[in-house]
């Protein structure tokens, strides 16, 4: 359908057409549970049928080199195709996939809809759980940013997994000098690309300065795929307050990185708190 509201027909003799996906160069997947096949349509109209073996596939995505990826729901398994054509499974410990997306660093997403849950599988092969807790997660996809959008359907919602977006906090009202009760608020970096994910430069302001704790990020951090560290965030206010009884303190945590390979990623923690007399 284009923007203008024109809707054409694309491919042919479908049986039951469940998941869609595009590729750069405008040819579309189709898979159809009831062939059951993943049928590959050129802009030219051309038809043919993408891999084999399947028993109900359901999903499909492609990623940026023109891997497909096909989660078949009741092989409890998920297919990648190469451009090449050679098919290998991924992923474990599956119960029933449904959808699958894929992000610009090759890391793929599955949702399990008997499992209730998301999962990540790396380029290299590591699959760890991105959510739980969900009532039966079917489609899935991505924002330019690495967050995720679920459709969770018997909660009757879409549901946003925030994978790239940093946290706003705002800490209880404090006594100049003094430590928040709620201090510290802990936030915690992940890699979720398939390289190192290196820090060059960490910033605490003065208010909120860094707290103690262990797997601390530091200015000379490096994560490897999936690796994980923590910002712990103090409110500890200490701004002279002249002839006010109170003030608010809104400023930020500051981190630069190479994220998504991209060299000096800024991205920041806001914080804020009510400094008291």
């Amino acid at each position: 359908m284009t923007p203008g509201g024109v809707k054409t027909t694309v491919g042919s003799g479908f049986s039951y057409p469940v998941g869609v996906a595009l590729d750069g160069a405008g040819d579309v997947f189709v898979s159809d549970p009831f062939v059951p096949t993943v049928f590959e349509i050129t802009p030219a109209g051309k038809q043919t049928m993408l891999g084999s073996g399947y028993n109900t596939p359901a999903g499909v995505a492609v990623d940026a080199t023109g891997n497909v990826y096909v989660a078949d729901t009741f092989d409890a398994t998920v297919f990648k195709i190469t451009p090449g054509g050679t098919q290998t499974m991924m992923g474990s410990g599956l119960i029933s996939p449904a959808a699958v997306a894929v992000d610009a660093a090759g890391d793929v997403y599955i949702t399990d809809s008997a499992s209730d849950a998301v999962y990540e599988v790396t380029p290299s092969g590591i699959q760890s759980t991105v959510s739980t807790g969900l009532d039966v997660p079917n489609g899935v996809t991505l924002d330019g940013f690495g967050n995720l959008y679920v459709a969770d359907t018997f909660n009757e919602l879409v549901t946003r997994i925030d994978r790239a977006d940093a946290p706003a906090f705002e800490f209880a009202p404090t006594k100049i000098n003094s430590t928040s009760q709620d201090s510290p608020k802990t936030v915690v970096i992940e890699n979720i690309g398939n390289a190192s994910l290196r820090f060059s430069v960490l910033t605490y302001p003065t208010d909120f300065p860094m707290a103690s704790g262990d797997h601390q990020c530091t200015s000379s951090t490096s994560l490897l795929a999936s690796g994980t560290c923590a910002l712990m965030i103090n409110f500890n206010p200490v701004t002279t307050l002249g002839a006010a009884s109170s003030k608010l303190l809104q400023e930020a945590v500051k981190l630069t990185s190479n994220d998504l390979n991209a060299s000096k990623k800024a991205q920041q923690v806001t914080v804020a708190g009510e400094e008291l007399r």
